[in-house]
């Protein structure tokens, strides 16, 4: 299969793109800095050529509002419409877990996703959205926004369920595997998360303990209304009754690090 990899250079995207090509596909890596733009359009066509699915991982983090939410849906409406004129044939999407739930669904970065949902199902190709749960991966975000001081910030985030990202990538490239919805549907959504429910503290703390990292840990509130973090609080981040569950457990994604 000749797969298209939207984000390539990305976390995600690298894990996708070597798990794709493990398995015998040919994999077109699609990112800004490889000079293809998803959101503006500069270069897809030619390289959309011939593709038979695209995975999407596009990811844009911002403090300014509304950036993310116009990158993602400009990024989404673009694939699907020239996806279409390039005759591809299926649109994965990764997406996350509560981003249509009241409370955590109000957090700018889940209503951007959402949106992005929604722009991706409205165009002509066939969607899968796979939502998972925060990564594993999340608790290195939190090392690299605190920098090299001594103290590590970790906003306060009780309840989570975290997967690997290569078992996401895996899902990812199963999910291209299979092809389009069956029964006429133009859209599917999966649920995957981790194997096992803990905070955002002991995943941190559990990863500067596997490093060696004797920087000491302090917990903030989250920076969200009190309407969010109490959602939070309430298990708004956990998967659904129907989600998928991966095996990695935390102490033995630490091991493959």
């Amino acid at each position: 299969m000749r797969l298209a990899v939207v984000g390539a250079t990305g976390t995600a995207g690298r894990h996708v793109q070597e798990l794709a090509r493990s398995r015998g596909h040919e994999v077109v890596p699609i990112a800004r800095s490889l000079g293809i733009d998803a959101a503006s359009g500069r270069g897809l066509a030619k390289a959309l050529a011939g593709v038979e699915a695209v995975v999407d991982v596009t990811n844009r983090q911002s403090q300014r509002r509304g950036v993310a939410e116009r990158a993602l849906t400009a990024a989404a409406r673009t694939l699907q419409r020239v996806g279409a004129e390039a005759g591809v044939g299926h649109h994965v999407l990764v997406s996350i877990v509560g981003v249509d739930r009241p409370g955590v669904g109000k957090l700018p970065y889940y209503r951007a996703k959402r949106v992005q949902e929604q722009e991706a199902l409205a165009g002509p190709l066939p969607v899968t959205v796979l939502r998972t749960t925060q990564w594993f991966e999340f608790a290195d975000t939190m090392l690299q926004l605190t920098g090299r001081g001594p103290v590590v910030l970790a906003p306060r985030m009780p309840r989570l369920q975290p997967v690997a990202v290569r078992a996401v990538a895996a899902r990812l490239v199963d999910l291209a595997e299979t092809g389009p919805p069956d029964h006429g549907a133009t859209a599917a959504r999966v649920e995957l998360a981790g194997p096992a429910e803990l905070s955002l503290r002991s995943l941190v703390t559990a990863v500067l303990t596997a490093r060696r990292d004797r920087r000491l840990l302090v917990e903030v509130p989250f920076p969200a209304p009190r309407q969010v973090r109490r959602a939070i609080a309430e298990g708004g981040l956990l998967p659904g009754p129907s989600a998928e569950r991966d095996s990695t457990t935390l102490d033995a994604w630490l091991r493959g690090q």
